[in-house]
């Protein structure tokens, strides 16, 4: 079974491959409780994994960091040390985040592996944005998540990283993924690839 630590580094080096600024990323934390995370911050360059943008990167290297580790904790208190099993989020925890974040007014979609990845997002906008934004919806669209809100959805560009993060996290368990194409565009890890819609 993958540990958390690696989990927490298959996914930043997905998500930030070709950023020379990753080297400085150091993990540590042998629970969720005890999860840390450091990296070196600024802009990242116009082209990481694989997607160029234009004119520039609409997020920085610590907002996808940050993403990931809060994330990758969320994940992993679900963690049961006795049975060594790490529980997917279900409807009840669908429920609960969108009673946690009920004056966001946020609908989530997207498959259980992205509740904590969305729960993560409105955590990190809400803390560098607490102004008046809104989320409406949350869905899956090309095999990644999609915001969209009913006035500016700035949140210091926690929603563009969330929507790219989403990319390397399996929509069906939150475990390091990839889009996979085939008809349908899913991002799934090895395991659920198997079960593609």
């Amino acid at each position: 079974m993958i540990e958390m630590r690696s989990e927490f580094l298959a996914i930043a080096r997905a998500a930030l491959a070709g950023d020379t600024g990753l080297a400085s990323l150091t993990v540590v934390g042998r629970s969720a409780a005890e999860l840390t995370w450091t990296v070196q911050s600024g802009p990242l360059p116009n082209k990481i994994a694989g997607h160029e943008w234009r004119p520039s990167v609409p997020f920085e290297r610590q907002h996808v960091v940050d993403l990931i580790g809060t994330m990758i904790r969320k994940r992993w208190s679900r963690y049961d040390d006795f049975l060594l099993t790490l529980r997917t989020p279900n409807h009840d925890d669908r429920i609960a985040i969108e009673d946690k974040w009920s004056h966001r007014s946020l609908h989530s979609g997207g498959g259980p592996g992205w509740l904590d990845l969305i729960d993560a997002t409105m955590q990190l906008a809400e803390s560098v944005d607490p102004d008046q934004w809104r989320v409406f919806d949350v869905k899956e669209k090309f095999g990644t998540l999609r915001w969209s809100a009913g006035t500016s959805l700035d949140g210091d560009g926690a929603f563009e990283a969330s929507e790219h993060v989403s990319a390397f996290v399996c929509d069906c368990c939150g475990a390091p993924g990839r889009l996979r194409e085939g008809g349908w565009v899913t991002t799934r890890c090895d395991e659920h690839a198997e079960n593609k819609r």
